[in-house]
């Protein structure tokens, strides 16, 4: 536990965690905003699935310098958009597309592309 904690991708996959559980306290005791009701999950949706990912390859056998290739990055916030802002609103009235969202899915994996997916040991690709 020690070594992971050393990592600074870990420390942010962890912030992520954490603001992720705290917003949706926030949320619990109503006292979050209008923005963080509307994107913070939106933006930490791909760092945490594809930080769990990360972690999940590496604990089964992937070396510890393995990351994930950008294409699949840039797949999965494509389909995350493309699902959640294009077929969803189509089969269920109560969904609706916003682009911000989009850009929200971008931000995320953004995010996990330059500070979570690095090798272990926080060098950068």
């Amino acid at each position: 536990m020690t070594r992971l904690l050393a990592r600074p991708a870990a420390w942010t996959l962890t912030a992520c965690v954490l603001l992720f559980l705290g917003n949706h306290v926030l949320e619990a005791l109503h006292a979050s905003t209008p923005w963080l009701r509307g994107r913070l999950d939106d933006v930490l949706m791909l760092p945490l699935a594809l930080g769990a990912a990360l972690v999940l390859h590496r604990w089964r056998g992937r070396p510890a310098r393995w990351t994930l290739p950008v294409g699949q990055v840039v797949l999965a916030a494509a389909l995350l958009g493309a699902v959640f802002e294009g077929l969803l609103p189509l089969l269920d009235g109560r969904a609706t597309a916003d682009p911000a969202d989009l850009a929200a899915y971008a931000a995320g994996g953004g995010l996990f592309a330059v500070l979570i997916n690095r090798p272990a040991g926080g060098a950068p690709r």
